[in-house]
């Protein structure tokens, strides 16, 4: 029965499409170059794609859309897996893909929270910093999110990233912690 509710959950980091994740289905490009064509719609429809392909075979929800700011180019996570250097380049592109999944059948996860981009090293591998004050996060990364979970986001996947503007250090560590352990960002933003 397809409408059983009992069932596994299946996942999959799809940002890309399912092709890297699914034997057979489309590859398709980066964010940024889907971007660097101009044209929104094309978001849209790779996010169509990647969820009826997605769920054809039984995949429920993603880790995508990737709705990160390029602040340093050499930042080896999100420098071509976002739309680009602009919240609302990120918003209309990461927007339209986010909706291409939804419209379709498969939950979104807008990531990296509290934002990636602005660092020379990999989250995956150590803690890194989002440098912007207050008022720079509110006005890029804070804009993004409040925008695209007004348009319905269905989760967000926090980062190993600390948020000095919005955080306290840790008594213990004396650093500031990821926001994938810190109450200050997870419930305070």
């Amino acid at each position: 029965n397809k409408d059983r509710t009992d069932r596994a959950l299946i996942v999959s980091d799809m940002e890309s499409g399912p092709g890297r994740a699914i034997m057979g289905a489309v590859k398709f490009p980066s964010m940024r170059a889907v971007a660097e064509t101009g044209d929104p719609q094309l978001a849209y429809d790779m996010g169509k794609i990647a969820a009826q392909e997605a769920r054809a075979v039984g995949y429920h929800w993603t880790f995508g859309p990737c709705v990160d700011i390029v602040g340093n180019y050499k930042n080896p996570i999100v420098n071509i897996r976002t739309a680009g250097d602009e919240p609302e380049t990120v918003i209309e592109y990461g927007g339209m893909y986010m909706s291409g999944l939804l419209d379709n059948g498969l939950y979104a996860t807008l990531k990296h929270f509290p934002g990636d981009g602005y660092s020379d090293y990999d989250q995956h591998l150590t803690v890194t910093n989002n440098p912007l004050s207050r008022t720079e996060w509110d006005a890029t990364f804070g804009k993004v999110y409040t925008k695209l979970i007004d348009s319905g986001a269905p989760a967000i996947m926090p980062g190993h990233i600390s948020l000095p503007a919005y955080d306290e250090i840790d008594a213990e560590t004396g650093l500031y912690p990821p926001a994938t352990v810190s109450k200050g960002p997870l419930t305070g933003l």
